[in-house]
């Protein structure tokens, strides 16, 4: 089986919505994404909690991901005006299978307003027009009604045989 090519640029990936600053993570995300994976409220249908220490050690590495070329992982940070709402990750870019894992977390300042919605849909344009012979999933916990309702007014369509898995083509 060949495998596709990938347009997987994370330089392509700085966006502006209406309302959102989109960009791939840089060292300045340090204390955002580090207060994101550190958050019980948010990470309880996401991953254990980690502590401060692992976080950094997980921040390290994920700004070196998203900064290869092409990525197989990638981290956006958002961000209103100055004020930093959350991340969107690209993850599991697999060219041979032509799909790719997408998901989002919101800081406090950022729940509520539609901001998870504008950035989710906004990547998913992105990368579908620029791959699009890809599929976009996302995994959420069934007890996660915000996040399955935020994924389906923005197009992805639930598995009929994973109630945690929604796809979205282009």
């Amino acid at each position: 089986m060949e495998e596709l090519k990938l347009e997987a640029n994370p330089q392509r990936f700085q966006l502006q919505t209406t309302r959102l600053t989109i960009r791939p993570l840089a060292d300045r995300d340090r204390l955002m994404y580090c207060s994101l994976y550190t958050d019980p409220e948010l990470m309880q249908f996401i991953a254990p909690v980690m502590t401060m220490e692992s976080a950094q050690h997980s921040f390290d590495i994920a700004v070196r991901l998203s900064k290869q070329q092409p990525f197989k992982r990638l981290f956006l940070a958002l961000y209103q005006h100055n004020l930093a709402v959350g991340m969107v990750g690209l993850s599991a870019v697999n060219p041979t299978l032509k799909q790719a894992e997408i998901g989002v977390l919101l800081a406090k300042t950022g729940r509520g307003q539609g901001f998870g919605q504008e950035a989710l849909d906004a990547v998913c344009r992105l990368f579908l027009q620029l791959n699009p012979e890809f599929l976009l999933y996302t995994d959420i916990d069934p007890g996660n009604a915000a996040a399955q309702h935020m994924v389906l007014q923005v197009g992805f369509k639930p598995d009929s045989q994973n109630d945690r898995l929604f796809w979205r083509q282009s």
